[in-house]
């Protein structure tokens, strides 16, 4: 089938990890290859690693996520 341009859906991803709760959208860099949403930078934690994918994959049209390249970063830097 025709690999579906996801384009229009970065700025989406994009504002929707800017307001999710907790998730630092700073830390996070989003591209898509190939129809799908890459994820990469860091979260203070696992558990908004996972929800940066959850807030991802809620955007219209993302199909898949790739988080591998999302890490735990613990040094909090001011």
């Amino acid at each position: 089938g025709a690999l579906f341009d996801l384009g229009a859906s970065l700025p989406k991803v994009k504002a929707e990890l800017a307001i999710a709760e907790g998730i630092k959208s700073g830390d996070i860099s989003v591209e898509t290859v190939n129809g799908v949403v890459i994820l990469t930078g860091t979260q203070p934690n696992e558990m908004l690693i996972k929800k940066a994918e959850e807030v991802a994959k809620s955007v219209k049209d993302v199909k898949q996520v790739d988080i591998s390249g999302l890490t735990v970063n613990t040094t909090t830097a001011d």
